[in-house]
């Protein structure tokens, strides 16, 4: 499972998401109890517009560890996205106040619950464009970095080390079921 879910983060990397999907999925699929592949199988998803998909993966991996800023990070980032608001919502963005340490996320949650606590404040004008797409991403969630991922990697590398292409297809291989 971990060679999918590793091999999934390199082609995510290079923003190969349906490559990337297909290995993250069957890396949950090896290893159901796992959060790790069920968040990435969401990030690959959300990065390809499957907000909907995407937060229904990201609460999974929540209900496994809600004490993830990680995951919560990620299900909240997609739940602003698409315009949710809530009471739950502001819970959950005030528990991620509470347990987030990453500089970019605290900045992040904190001026989301800026807005959702404040109505006063300048939302700027309305503006019709996407904003996933939009030059000014200053509203939206900072990125999660390969580094922050490594971290959650099932079985990953020491600090410092990474997999060779060739090592993560050895490793693949060595979890693939053996033909009958």
């Amino acid at each position: 499972a971990s060679a999918h879910n590793n091999l999934g983060l390199a082609l995510y990397e290079q923003r190969q998401l349906a490559a990337a999907a297909e290995h993250f999925q069957f890396a949950s699929e090896l290893r159901p109890e796992d959060p790790k592949p069920i968040n990435n199988l969401g990030m690959a998803l959300e990065a390809g517009g499957r907000v909907d998909e995407a937060i229904e993966l990201y609460s999974q991996a929540v209900a496994m560890n809600p004490n993830s800023p990680l995951y919560l990070g990620n299900l909240l980032r997609a739940r602003v996205r698409l315009g949710e608001q809530s009471p739950e919502l502001l819970d959950d963005l005030q528990y991620l106040a509470f347990i987030e340490t990453r500089p970019d996320w605290v900045e992040w949650v904190d001026k989301v619950l800026a807005l959702c606590l404040n109505p006063a404040l300048d939302r700027g004008p309305k503006v019709e464009e996407n904003p996933l797409q939009s030059e000014n991403r200053d509203t939206l969630a900072p990125v999660v970095t390969m580094e922050e991922i490594r971290g959650e990697i099932i079985e990953a590398p020491a600090q410092g080390d990474s997999f060779t292409p060739a090592e993560v297809w050895q490793q693949l291989q060595a979890e693939l079921p053996s033909p009958r």
